[in-house]
């Protein structure tokens, strides 16, 4: 596969969806009915999955070995630009509301891997600063579930 700039025109999404029927394979409606966060989205923190590697040392040597532990997603949060006319975001991710953050990378590209996070909003919060930049807004998410990372992207969304 070619580099690629994330950020590039169209070639990473990220929808916030209610329902999911199977999250190894997101139909088109679902997606179609989700939200497109990807043009609010200003910083990302989290989404990460990993494991959490074990210590195992023993008295015969200085080396400590590992193996594997728990698997761990980090803490997960997004800060949006926030808007005066628009108050759907601040809606869809209230405090408590269960969905599915799809991510897709490869520009909607039918078939194509996708991640499906299961979340909980923590709750939307402003963004103080006193800084020159554009308001945002901060939401965290607890992680419900383990997020599944070969999901399909399906054919035809337009959002």
């Amino acid at each position: 596969m070619a580099r690629y700039f994330r950020r590039a025109d169209g070639q990473t999404r990220w929808y916030f969806l209610t329902a999911i029927a199977n999250t190894a394979a997101p139909s088109t409606a679902e997606v179609n009915a989700g939200i497109a966060l990807n043009t609010r989205i200003c910083e990302i923190s989290g989404f990460t999955y990993k494991n959490e590697p074990i210590a195992t040392p023993d008295l015969s040597e200085a080396f400590v070995s590992t193996i594997g532990g728990e698997d761990v997603a980090e803490d997960c949060a997004l800060t949006f630009y926030d808007d005066t006319t628009n108050m759907a975001l601040w809606n869809a991710l209230a405090k408590g509301t269960t969905g599915y953050m799809v991510i897709n990378p490869y520009a909607r590209v039918a078939a194509t891997k996708c991640r499906v996070w299961t979340v909980v909003s923590l709750g939307p919060n402003d963004v103080y600063t006193l800084d020159t930049e554009a308001a945002k807004i901060m939401v965290d998410f607890s992680v419900a579930v383990r997020p599944n990372l070969d999901a399909a992207f399906p054919a035809a969304v337009t959002i």
